[in-house]
């Protein structure tokens, strides 16, 4: 790969507000692990799917109400009060909005999935939607300028409390309401969080409505289109099969798609930030958007297969015996996800330079493939069906978005592939390592959690030397280009030596 083009400034923002922002999810992922593994004994699966049909309830309304007003803010070019004072004028007439919405669908809510409990957890989350549309939005500022450090404590302090908020009651009520009264918690603290953490304090104004609105608009109908992908298998397994498989295939999507929600969505989060002041700038992101998705796929392939590898050491470790359904979920949305590393980076690429119709398409093909194919396969194969379905989708929209994007930011496959060669095959050489020595994809994990924790320790060192030395091997014998793995380390050793010196930033006019 050539020299990058952009200048190393950017780059190295960015490189250093994608650690902070992985630091946070790291922090985060640790409280979840954490979290989970004390809850899943604590609480049954029929509890956490009662939850994640509320959630998924006030997520659709919220899909529907999104307007992206935060990626407007980031991308302006005239960056001033106004925009933020008709951004939070946005943000509260949304939230009350979506509260009276949320609260007039509960009793509908509670009789299509034929469950009396679902009501009052949804008028509580009305109530915190109300709160939420109130938050200080003048914090967008510390991703606008990539402070990732300060979004870092504005985002570790609500998830801390409503960790320990959660654990303590579920110790205390043994239900679903120790989940219910956490997420609560969480988002009281983040109100409180973004008016402390920045001096900017709101007022009502539309002064800005055009701009922000010609930005949103297509932000709106794409959030529209990413939540009936994401979500909707889990509804559809929830009419079909009930709260309990809600509750086993939830939890399964997310031990699965850990590397991708704790790096890939953090990593973009920052890249978001970097391509956009790149294109501020008059730079063509074709060399940015192959750069990215090469780095992420040093990092990215090798977890998600492995997690796909050792499921069966995972669970019984993790969540103990009565989640052993989830075992499959795991192994086949394991191997899914590593597409989404495509699927991320070209979204975020093409919002940055402003292709908003084309990511909408995109996004659009694949929430009515996922939806067609999930509600046609849940029918006759039942869980096994939907995990299908969404495997599908997730490959075929990955090709989709991944070619497309070329051809509209300039760039070619071949330089993309120059990119993604050597870690694909070195993860190919790792899978074949696992499998061949009888540890990975097992359908038990032995007679105890001991035994599956020796195993599973095992299974990662075998995994992690086979893929160190294959990929090591394949950059050497390339003749050690300028790739991913030469730009890391020239990342990592430019954010050393910047520590001493970090950019001030000017606040706006």
């Amino acid at each position: 790969m050539e020299q990058p083009s952009a200048p190393a400034s950017i780059g190295l923002k960015t490189a250093i507000g994608a650690a902070w922002v992985v630091s946070w999810r790291v922090l985060s992922r640790l409280l979840g692990v954490i979290s989970i593994v004390v809850l899943a004994r604590l609480l049954t699966p029929d509890a956490f799917g009662l939850v994640a049909i509320a959630t998924s309830i006030v997520g659709a309304l919220d899909a529907f109400s999104v307007l992206g007003w935060q990626d407007a803010v980031i991308r302006s070019q005239r960056y001033r009060r106004e925009l933020l004072n008709t951004a939070f004028t946005i943000s509260f007439v949304r939230g009350l909005a979506m509260a009276l919405l949320v609260a007039a669908s509960a009793p509908f809510v509670a009789a299509f999935f034929s469950d009396d409990r679902l009501e009052p957890i949804l008028y509580l989350l009305a109530l915190l939607t109300v709160l939420e549309g109130f938050e200080n939005v003048g914090p967008v500022e510390f991703r606008r300028n990539l402070q990732f450090d300060r979004e870092f404590v504005q985002f570790a302090i609500p998830r801390a409390l409503a960790f320990v908020t959660t654990i303590c009651f579920a110790l205390y009520l043994r239900n679903y309401w120790a989940l219910v009264i956490g997420i609560a918690v969480g988002r009281v603290a983040k109100f409180a969080v973004t008016y402390t953490m920045h001096a900017y304090r709101p007022r009502p104004s539309l002064a800005a409505i055009d701009e922000l609105l010609g930005f949103s608009l297509w932000t709106w109908a794409t959030s529209i289109m990413l939540f009936a992908r994401d979500r909707s298998p889990a509804f559809i397994i929830g009419r079909a099969l009930g709260a309990d498989a809600v509750g086993r295939f939830t939890m399964g999507q997310e031990i699965a798609m850990l590397p991708i929600s704790e790096l890939v969505h953090p990593m973009s989060r920052a890249l978001f930030a970097g391509a956009s002041s790149a294109h501020r700038d008059g730079q063509s992101l074709a060399d940015v958007f192959s750069r990215a998705i090469g780095v992420m796929a040093i990092i990215i392939l090798p977890a998600a297969i492995g997690i796909s590898a050792v499921a069966h050491f995972i669970v019984p470790i993790a969540l103990g015996p009565t989640w052993q359904d989830v075992i499959p979920i795991i192994q086949w949305l394991g191997i899914a996800a590593p597409f989404s590393i495509l699927t991320t980076v070209c979204g975020t690429c093409l919002i940055a330079a402003a292709r908003l119709k084309g990511n909408f398409l995109i996004n659009a093909l694949a929430a009515v493939l996922m939806i067609g194919l999930a509600v046609a396969a849940v029918s006759t194969h039942g869980m096994m069906g939907v995990l299908a379905a969404i495997c599908a989708v997730l490959v075929l929209e990955a090709v989709v978005a991944t070619v497309l994007t070329c051809r509209w930011l300039g760039g070619r496959l071949s330089g993309l592939a120059a990119n993604l060669w050597r870690p694909v095959v070195a993860t190919a050489a790792m899978a074949a390592a696992l499998a061949q020595s009888g540890l990975g994809w097992a359908t038990a994990a032995g007679p105890g959690s001991l035994d599956a924790a020796w195993n599973l320790i095992l299974t990662m060192a075998i995994g992690a030397a086979a893929y160190a030395c294959v990929a090591a091997l394949l950059w050497i014998l390339a003749g050690r280009p300028y790739g991913a793995e030469r730009w890391l380390l020239d990342m990592a050793l430019r954010a050393l030596a910047a520590r001493r010196r970090p950019p001030a930033v000017a606040p706006p006019p």
